[in-house]
């Protein structure tokens, strides 16, 4: 603002300079601007006093009622009591518009922070490359050790696989065994079956054989048999028939 000049700056132009010396969009300036004038405001209606260091301090007064003259007519006008507003204007603002021969330091150091404050966002995209690049060379490490820790887990994961492996391969050899011990006792009983059948076998034709020499001396047992009882038959009548000589000799013998 060049007051020598009786140069104007309305709010708008304020918020294009502002926004063209920050990185800040527009709308983003005009809220603030706004919200700067009216925080203001509101603290100095309430009777509180705003300092703003380097550029000055809004002090609020009090008028009492007073009496004045219209400028055209010069009639006696009465004022009545009102608030007020003195802005009491800060060094480094005095400095700048009363320059010295040497400049102030206050000059100075408002200078060096406006520099800063324009150069604070060139650093933290400096920066944000900077670690953007530390973090892309550290990701083949980070790469390599989860790649590790993949590894391992798989490792771990793998032996208990091998432990129940190997533990069923010996389940296996003893159930293995186990079958061949109850294999053997069944193989003994059927070779001892075998052998049974084939001297069954080999009886069966001699049980034949005497069996037949029964059926052939059978015959011979009932002729020898039909003998006897023939020999038994005529001997039974032979007997009856001397059975009546006899009578008769003891007739005689007794008549005698």
């Amino acid at each position: 603002m060049r007051i020598a000049e009786e140069v104007i700056v309305n709010k708008s132009q304020l918020v294009k300079a502002v926004s063209d010396s920050t990185v800040s969009s527009r709308r983003t300036v005009e809220d603030i601007v706004d919200e700067l004038f009216d925080t203001v405001v509101t603290e100095v209606r309430s009777g509180r006093k705003v300092t703003v260091i380097g550029f000055g301090t809004f002090n609020p007064i009090d008028r009492g009622p007073r009496v004045g003259r219209n400028p055209r007519t010069g009639a006696v006008v009465p004022i009545p009591a009102s608030k007020g507003v003195r802005f009491a204007i800060g060094s480094t603002f005095k400095s700048a518009l009363n320059p010295k021969e040497g400049v102030s330091m206050a000059v100075k150091k408002a200078a060096a922070k406006r520099a800063t404050k324009k150069r604070a966002p060139a650093r933290k995209t400096a920066a944000r490359k900077s670690t953007a690049k530390r973090a892309v060379k550290k990701a083949p490490a980070r790469k390599t050790a989860a790649r590790k820790t993949a590894a391992k887990r798989t490792a771990k994961k793998r032996a208990p696989a091998r432990k129940t492996a190997a533990r069923k391969t010996a389940a296996k050899k003893t159930t293995a065994k186990r079958a061949t011990k109850k294999r053997a006792p069944a193989r003994k009983t059927a070779a001892k079956k075998t052998a049974a059948k084939r001297t069954a076998k080999k009886r069966a034709p001699a049980r034949k054989a005497v069996k037949r020499t029964a059926k052939k001396r059978a015959p011979a047992r009932k002729t020898a048999a039909r003998k006897t009882a023939a020999k038994k038959t005529t001997a039974k009548r032979a007997t009856k028939k001397r059975a009546p000589a006899r009578k008769a000799v003891k007739r005689t013998a007794k008549r005698r």
